[in-house]
């Protein structure tokens, strides 16, 4: 009697947990009495091997196998590291809270008093992480499992080609894939009218990407002025990365960048437009003839203070399990809804021996039992292009929002709720040039003393 895996999930990918994640196996033994196939679910199979669940399945109508979706089970163990989001110093990260490794078993299920028979049938170790690709994004994503190309891990091969537009984990269609030369290091055709995410001075911005299975490599970082003339160039190479799959960051704002050691350069008020990518630093000896393994991604750097209104930066967990982030600098609103709770007293006293009642006509018959204080902002962002909406489209439905609050204590992350029921894409040839309006509450409500 066997049990044989058919279908194992990917192990050269890291799976997107809110989407299918999905294994098969067969059995020889299929005819038996009340057979039911058991998956065991384990949880870092490498090291603890924590066996997180145990699933029974029937067999497929006119099949021998099973079929299990187990990103139910999986995903309940993701979560999102922003302990780096807001550091200004960190440099290379290994998110470890973002992906998690799992292994599924199989094994049969049978009899009149139906119970475990037979040996296991183990699977491969996999990969999965924080994010809930689009229906048509995480078909696409199957598609390239199958055909080996390897599709949104951070990747390259022995033609020095882009091997993914997709590898960053951003919601921002913000990527420059052309190349110059052999290296693929120096982009040409650079003019305004590309996708420039606009970013401001100080403000954080988290890359995140998936990692292959190699250890080398590095962030590469191109910096130009108004004119796009090359200002500076250099690259950070990663120290202590992960031999497997995994989620790593980088944070490339402006102070984070000036806070990192080993590059050559820090940014100031003559650099204007920025090109980011993953490279590799052991190709050709360094220098210009480094191979670029992902594609550019786009920045264009704003200096000038906002004086006029109050800004607000706020950052989110995007569909692909990064961070994404921007600074609303339109006019902003506040808005305090007090809502209260009320009791009824008592207003009636008799004398000390019971034999008269008086009505207190002076006393307050309704008391508070407590105030409480919600506090909602309205943020319009500037005119942005069209092509921008997509990003925020992300932030309108995603899970987890903060608002990066910056006092003269510093700064920190605060959970906040996005009020967003409805968003529109804007159509990126018709509308050029539109602004949005996103309105949010404080997580948390404040409560005042009884009254």
């Amino acid at each position: 009697m066997a049990v044989t895996v058919q279908v194992n999930p990917s192990t050269s990918v890291i799976h997107p947990a809110y989407n299918p994640i999905r294994t098969t196996a067969s059995t020889d033994q299929s005819a038996q009495d009340n057979y039911k196939m058991i998956v065991y679910v384990h949880r870092d199979p490498s090291g603890d091997d924590e066996l997180v669940a145990t699933l029974r399945y029937n067999l497929r109508p006119n099949t021998t196998a099973i079929l299990a979706d187990i990103s139910k089970i999986t995903q309940s163990f993701i979560t999102t590291d922003i302990s780096n989001v807001d550091d200004e110093s960190t440099g290379f990260q290994t998110e470890s809270n973002d992906y998690e490794s799992f292994m599924c078993a199989f094994q049969d299920y049978y009899g009149s008093v139906p119970f475990a028979q037979g040996g296991l049938a183990s699977g491969s170790t996999f990969y999965v992480n924080n994010a809930a690709f689009r229906y048509e994004e995480w078909n696409d994503y199957q598609h390239y499992q199958v055909e080996g190309k390897q599709n949104w891990v951070d990747t390259f091969d022995t033609t020095a080609s882009v091997v993914s537009t997709n590898a960053w984990m951003s919601g921002w269609d913000n990527t420059h894939t052309s190349s110059s030369g052999t290296t693929g290091l120096d982009p040409d055709g650079l003019t305004q009218s590309l996708n420039w995410l606009p970013i401001k001075a100080g403000q954080i911005v988290n890359l995140r990407y998936r990692k292959a299975g190699y250890t080398e490599g590095g962030i590469y970082v191109n910096v130009y002025d108004s004119a796009l003339s090359l200002n500076h160039q250099d690259g950070v190479e990663t120290s202590s990365a992960p031999s497997a799959l995994a989620v790593r960051s980088f944070n490339v704002g402006t102070d984070e960048l000036n806070a990192t050691g080993g590059l050559s350069f820090t940014i100031n008020t003559d650099d204007k437009y920025m090109a980011v990518c993953w490279y590799d630093p052991d190709i050709g000896g360094g220098g210009a003839t480094i191979r670029r393994g992902s594609p550019f991604l786009l920045f264009e750097i704003d200096h000038t203070p906002c004086e006029k209104y109050t800004q607000y930066e706020i950052q989110w967990l995007n569909r692909f399990g990064g961070v994404d982030s921007h600074v609303f600098s339109g006019r902003p609103y506040i808005k305090r809804e007090n809502e209260k709770s009320t009791y009824r007293r008592n207003a009636v006293t008799i004398s000390s021996d019971g034999s008269t009642i008086t009505d207190d006509l002076n006393a307050i018959r309704t008391g508070t039992a407590h105030t409480r204080t919600k506090t909602k902002y309205t943020l319009n962002t500037d005119i942005i292009p069209g092509w921008m909406s997509e990003g925020f489209a992300d932030l309108a439905s995603s899970p987890m929002v903060w608002w990066r609050r910056t006092t003269t204590a510093g700064s920190q992350l605060i959970q906040i709720n996005p009020m967003v029921n409805m968003y529109e894409v804007k159509n990126s040839t018709g509308d050029r040039v539109f602004n949005v309006t996103m309105e949010f509450e404080m997580d948390n409500g404040d409560q005042r003393q009884r009254g």
